[in-house]
């Protein structure tokens, strides 16, 4: 259901994590992939500001979401880049 109905699996996102006060790996797992494919939807829209939120409650619910915080960077260097802004990293515009 992560993959085919992300909405569905989200809008119920607090009731999975209170059946678990541990973090139960599969609800984790539900979780963050449902957000990763509504980010990776949004994202083939165009929408990346909805795309760069939903990376960031998966990495509300996991941190060590790889695929998440690198997703996350990759879009916001490419906001960065659109905008024109400096990149931090080498100083350079």
């Amino acid at each position: 259901m992560s993959v085919t109905a992300p909405d569905i699996v989200v809008a119920k996102q607090d009731s999975l994590l209170a059946l678990s006060k541990d973090k139960r790996p599969e609800f984790v797992a539900i979780l963050t992939t449902a957000h990763i494919n509504i980010a990776r939807r949004a994202e083939s829209k165009g929408d990346i500001s909805v795309a760069i939120d939903e990376y960031q409650k998966v990495l509300k619910i996991d941190p060590t979401n790889k695929t998440a915080r690198y997703e996350l960077l990759v879009l916001e260097g490419l906001n960065l880049y659109r905008k024109g802004g400096v990149n931090l990293h080498y100083g350079m515009q």
